[in-house]
């Protein structure tokens, strides 16, 4: 596995961060993997069998990172905006690495503005603003695959206080 992370303060208040993470992953030797294979009419044969050379379940084989931080400070308090873009490769849930979850991409922001001493915050955020389909979770089963998804595009209002 290769990690490679990298921080930038450019402007005053501003930070942009990447990181890079690659991974080659592949079974060396897996003799008796549960090996599913799919039924033209529905549902899937269950056997076990070799997976030998096939990719390490919910393993991307690559990820990106890329986040933009700004802060500035006011009379009145401190504004901020943060915007986050990550992308990840596809994957496989399982090791005979029939069922899989293509490459994605995720947009996360938020806004935020505080009173001095942050006595109080308010921040308005959005996780995956692309809306992008994303499984949490895939199985295989005798009437057809099931899956469990990310949540899809959200927003929300976030009120704090110090004290």
């Amino acid at each position: 596995m290769d990690w490679i992370g990298l921080g930038i303060r450019g402007r005053p208040g501003l930070t942009l961060t990447v990181g890079v993470s690659l991974i080659h992953d592949r079974f060396a030797d897996f003799p008796n993997a549960i090996i599913d294979t799919q039924i033209p009419t529905g549902g899937v044969d269950i056997t076990t069998g070799s997976a030998r050379g096939n990719r390490l379940p919910l393993t991307p084989s690559g990820t990106l990172k890329i986040a933009a931080d700004y802060r500035h400070a006011f009379a009145g308090g401190e504004a901020g905006v943060n915007v986050t873009y990550g992308h990840t490769s596809g994957y496989f849930f399982q090791p005979d690495n029939l069922l899989e979850q293509p490459a994605f991409n995720l947009v996360n922001a938020m806004v935020s503005w505080a009173t001095p001493g942050e006595r109080l915050k308010f921040t308005l955020w959005g996780k995956n603003l692309t809306n992008e389909v994303v499984a949490n979770a895939e199985l295989p089963s005798a009437t057809g695959s099931l899956a469990a998804y990310r949540p899809p595009r959200t927003f929300g209002v976030l009120v704090g206080t110090k004290f």
